[in-house]
This record gives structure tokens, C-alpha cells and sequence, in this order.
């Protein structure tokens, strides 16, 4: 209660100032808000404090500050991006998590069960990442002070049903700190602007299948399970500009990721699964022109969907697939796992390759039981 109220007053006194002194955020250079702060570090153990004047001692550092850009959607025109600059967040984690206060305890951070880290703002909402994606995002994960050289500003006010019974006031929260992510699959509900606290708190172990059915579906898609039909019968469904529909017989196995090189995952992903890289199959049905991979659309973005035999539907941004800025090979749509075609639940088709996709203790993206792949532009 005393924490919650304390944020509450912290979001109000700035929402006071955002709504009655809005200039105050436009003065120049480095009094861009005249004011101090302090961003609370909170362990199961330890706790710390950091104070504004720290945290850009800090950032001083050639070792420590990182920048990332945001091109604001609009990878062809760099006049509008936003560089923010700021400490990562393995490094304030680092601070509190039960080692020294100097490193991050890598160890701790990738074994089961892990922990979570919570990233609260002063208007009380948060965002939540395991440890294990504080470790393996590192300088992906950004918690910045400043953009384009100058310190955050304070936020936005406005009145809601203005003139009416029902008129209130909204603050949307900017200042002093922003969680930012140079990782295209973190969207902006898991970037919090307004950060007061990031805190460490216990993690269950995963259990052995995390897939459950969306929230999409009011019931489990009616299908024959995998051992009552032959699993030679299966197809995949591939929509987007066109619809193409593979057979699992006629369906490739030559590229390959090996799940007992992944480290600390999922026991079921412990395994060398076959099958084809997710792009070529999205070069089906990309565009109309069949035979190749659309980088230029996959850049733009557009949601790849995943339907699964038991009603569940996960969806990522073609831009994850992406990494400097070619398609990665080793996401694949897998047939085969240790030299057979899939069994049971995970059969006929599983979506499977590295981080973010079989991320330790968190492997929802590995969506197994794939009939259908929908592209929606």
C-alpha cells in the first residue's frame, strides 16, 4: 500500500506541474526539466537508490552509455529519429540482485527458475521481463534519460470529456526515465515511460508446455488428434496474398536448429528439429510473386500468425524476423524432431529457433501444433 501510494503522489505532483507549467519542459539544453529525481532499485535482498546526479555520472561512461535510435516508423527518413541515450538494464539489475553490486550475475539470471523484472512508472503502470530476456536482449534493453542530447520532457496532460460531468484530467508520463529497446519484437506496452522503479521478484519454473489456448478462440479448434490420423495426412496452410497449402509429405526438411545447443530451455525444445526457414515459407504468399521473400514489406511490418490445432494463436511482427536487417535463417517451421516427424501435440508443424522464440523459461512464441500461418498486412 505505502509503495502503490507512493507513486501515486509521485505521478500527481508531476501531473500538477506537467498540466500548470508545460514551459517548464522546453527550457534549453540541459534544464530541460529543472528538477531532480531518483530511480529506486529494489532486490529480494538488496535494495539501492539512484539519484539523477548518479545515473548521468554513470552514463558518462564510455563503457556504460548506449544509445538506441528509434526511427519513429520510418526507416527511410532518419529526419525524425530519436536517439535515446541512457544505462542498460542488466547493468541497474545488476545492482540488486543478490551478487556483487559492480556485475550482473549472468548464472543467476539464466537458470531455472530465473526471476522477473519489473519496470514500474510513476503513473503505477508497469512492464514485466524475465531475467533471462534481461540477459540475453543485454544492450537491447535501454533505461534512458535523455533524447537526441536533451533530458526527457515531462510528459502530455489533457482533459478527457472536457465541458461535461464527466471531465477529468489524464497525464501520460515521460520524464525522468524511459525504457526503450533497439529489439523490434518489444512493443510499446513493455516500454514504460515515467520509470520511478525497477524491481526484482520471484519466478515460478516453467511448466514443461506453455501453450494454451488464445483468448481469440472460445473453444479448441475441432480436429482429429495427431494419433488417430495419419501423420503423412497433414498440411500446412500458408495466407497472405495468396493461399498455398503444403503437404507434410511434400513439405522441406533441410534446414535444421539444434535445441540441445539453446542452453538452460524448455526440456521439450531439447532436441534437433528439421523443416524450413519461416521466411521462405512467408515468401509464398508475401506478395504476388511467389518465388522469392519480400524484405522491403517485412521491413515495413506486417503480423505473422501462427493457428494451432488446440485454438491457440500467437502473433509476431514480420520485423522480429529480421536481424541486420536479412531474415534469419535459423527460425524455422519444423517437421521433423530427432529424425521423425512430430507426435502428439506438437505435431504436424512446430515453430522453433533462437531467442526470443525458445527464450528461457519463456517459450510462448514456440507455438507448436501449427496448421496455418496468416499473414495481415
Amino acid at each position: 500500500m505505502k509503495t502503490r501510494l507512493a507513486l501515486v503522489t509521485a505521478g500527481a505532483a508531476l501531473l500538477v506541474l506537467a498540466l500548470a507549467a508545460p514551459a517548464l519542459a522546453m527550457r534549453a539544453a540541459d534544464t530541460g526539466v529543472p528538477y531532480g529525481w531518483l530511480l529506486q532499485l529494489r532486490g529480494v535482498e538488496q535494495r539501492a537508490d539512484m539519484t539523477s546526479r548518479a545515473f548521468q555520472a554513470w552514463t558518462a561512461d564510455k563503457l556504460v552509455k548506449r544509445t538506441i535510435v528509434d526511427d519513429n516508423k520510418t526507416p527511410d527518413d532518419p529526419s525524425d529519429d530519436l536517439a535515446y541515450t541512457g544505462v542498460a538494464l542488466w547493468r541497474l539489475v545488476g545492482r540488486v540482485d543478490g551478487g556483487s553490486p559492480d556485475r550482473f550475475d549472468v548464472k543467476r539470471a539464466t537458470t531455472a527458475p530465473g526471476y522477473n523484472v519489473v519496470v514500474t512508472a510513476v503513473d503505477g503502470f508497469s512492464a514485466t521481463y524475465t531475467s533471462a530476456e534481461v540477459a540475453t536482449l543485454k544492450n537491447q534493453l535501454v533505461v534512458a534519460s535523455r533524447v537526441n542530447g536533451q533530458p526527457l520532457t515531462l510528459g502530455t496532460a489533457s482533459i478527457k470529456n472536457p465541458m461535461t460531468p464527466d471531465e477529468f484530467a489524464v497525464w501520460k508520463p515521460n520524464w525522468p526515465l524511459k525504457l526503450v529497446s533497439s529489439d523490434p519484437g518489444i512493443f510499446g506496452n513493455r516500454k514504460p515511460a515515467g520509470v520511478a522503479r525497477i524491481s526484482i521478484v520471484a519466478a515460478a519454473p516453467a511448466a514443461p508446455f506453455e501453450q494454451g489456448v488464445s483468448v481469440e478462440t472460445s473453444a479448441p479448434v475441432t480436429t482429429a488428434d495427431a494419433d488417430h490420423q495419419s501423420r503423412r495426412g497433414w498440411t500446412l496452410t500458408l495466407q497472405g496474398h495468396r493461399t498455398v497449402v503444403l503437404p507434410i509429405a511434400k513439405f522441406p526438411a533441410t534446414v535444421s536448429w539444434d535445441g540441445t545447443k539453446a542452453g538452460n530451455i524448455n526440456p521439450s525444445l531439447r532436441y534437433v528439429y528439421k523443416g524450413q526457414s519461416l521466411y521462405r515459407l512467408l515468401g509464398k504468399v508475401d506478395d504476388n510473386k511467389p518465388g522469392s521473400f519480400n524484405l522491403a514489406r517485412a521491413k515495413k511490418g506486417y503480423t505473422i500468425q501462427f493457428i494451432c490445432r488446440d485454438g491457440y494463436k500467437p502473433k509476431i511482427s514480420s520485423k522480429l524476423i529480421l536481424k541486420n536487417c536479412k531474415p534469419r535463417l535459423r527460425w524455422i517451421v519444423a517437421k521433423l524432431k530427432a529424425g521423425e516427424l512430430l507426435e502428439g501435440d506438437e505435431a504436424p508443424f512446430r515453430f522453433v529457433g533462437g531467442p526470443p522464440i525458445t527464450q528461457p523459461f519463456n517459450n510462448k512464441l514456440s507455438a507448436y501444433g501449427v496448421i496455418k500461418i496468416r499473414l495481415r498486412f
